[in-house]
């Protein structure tokens, strides 16, 4: 659903439920071995060394 959608939804009333996802990692991931960074090297800066701190 976009915002807007969301909006209307809420308010006309309707009943609207929202789902939070979250992945962990099981053990340490080198970034390069994820297959999206593997396909778009070229993307990606030669400095990014490891996944971002988990909050």
């Amino acid at each position: 659903m976009c915002c807007r959608e969301v909006a209307r939804s809420l308010k006309a009333q309707e009943d609207v439920f929202v789902m939070f996802t979250s992945l962990r990692m099981e053990e340490k991931s080198e970034v390069d071995a994820l297959p999206v960074v593997r396909e778009f090297a070229d993307v990606f800066p030669d400095d990014i060394l490891d996944l971002p701190p988990e909050r």
